[in-house]
């Protein structure tokens, strides 16, 4: 199951037991990068915290 798969299926089942909008962290909206820099590209814990 992927991040947006999760996301609709949260929004269709619980909607009125969410406190607010459902949200996905996903990469940044560029190319994807080499993998030598990959990290700094897919979302990070502080990233996902944030949202949060």
């Amino acid at each position: 199951m992927d991040c947006a798969e999760l996301a609709a299926i949260l929004a269709e089942k619980a909607i009125l037991d969410v406190r607010g909008p459902v949200l996905r962290v996903t990469g940044y909206d560029v190319p994807h990068p080499y993998w030598k820099i990959e990290d700094a590209y897919m979302p990070s814990v502080e990233r996902v915290i944030d949202v949060c």
